[in-house]
């Protein structure tokens, strides 16, 4: 019964959650791929801007 349950509310939640799971990887996918490029470009030293 309770399968039966989860199954009609994954069914119909899905297609809603599937394109954000993608989005929200690329978007982490590309924020290591823009720290590997500033990295690069300023030579592996520390960063150009200041914490804090």
């Amino acid at each position: 019964m309770v399968s039966v349950v989860f199954g009609e509310v994954f069914t119909k939640v899905f297609p809603y959650i599937a394109p954000l799971v993608f989005v929200i990887s690329a978007f982490a996918v590309a924020d290591q791929f823009i720290d590997l490029i500033r990295k690069a470009i300023n030579g592996g030293g520390k960063q150009s801007r200041r914490s804090g």
